[in-house]
């Protein structure tokens, strides 16, 4: 990623990144991987999403087609299909940033992985460029869930986006119990 996406991404979030932070305060803050309209993980249309049986998270319908690493950490699974990524932090926080619902079924059309498995990521570096139209045109829906696939490690997920965020900006924050 260039210096200048890069720096402009974690201009975004401020400082909410810095490790010293997040370790001392017990919380840790998500950022949204993509701009749109924020949604309760419980009003997506995939029933497995929705109940939270992946885990707890929120959802954002984007109005762009790249996808950004919310958080620092390593990747610890990328879809050959390109449309699902799994990332843990530093902090023990992992996650899951799944690109569209049903989307799997596009055996990778459309998407253009750009990290891989194993991968260290920052805050901001492109994950994937994806086509909604493509999406579209399948019958699919791009809305991207962002999943914390080990809630029980947290005692409270706080929403902190308003209806719509942009890439970068501050999703929400989890908290350690005390």
């Amino acid at each position: 990623m260039e210096m200048a996406e890069k720096s402009w991404f974690q201009k975004r979030i401020g400082s909410l990144f810095t490790s010293k932070e997040m370790e001392t305060s017990g919380e840790v803050v998500v950022a949204s991987p993509l701009e749109g309209l924020v949604l309760p993980l419980e009003e997506v249309s995939d029933p497995v999403f929705a109940s939270g049986a992946m885990g707890r998270g929120f959802a954002v319908k984007p109005e762009s087609d790249l996808a950004y690493a919310p958080v620092s950490g390593e990747v610890t699974i990328a879809f050959e299909t390109g449309h699902a990524y799994g990332l843990r932090t530093d902090q023990g926080v992992e996650l899951l940033i799944h690109i569209g619902i049903d989307t799997v079924s596009l055996e990778g059309a459309g998407f253009d992985a750009r990290v891989k498995q194993g991968q260290q990521v920052e805050a901001g570096e492109v994950l994937a460029q994806f086509d909604r139209e493509v999406i579209a045109q399948a019958g699919l829906e791009a809305t991207t869930m962002i999943i914390v696939t080990n809630p029980a490690d947290y005692s409270q997920m706080e929403r902190l986006a308003p209806e719509t965020v942009k890439e970068g900006e501050a999703l929400f924050v989890l908290k350690r119990p005390e």
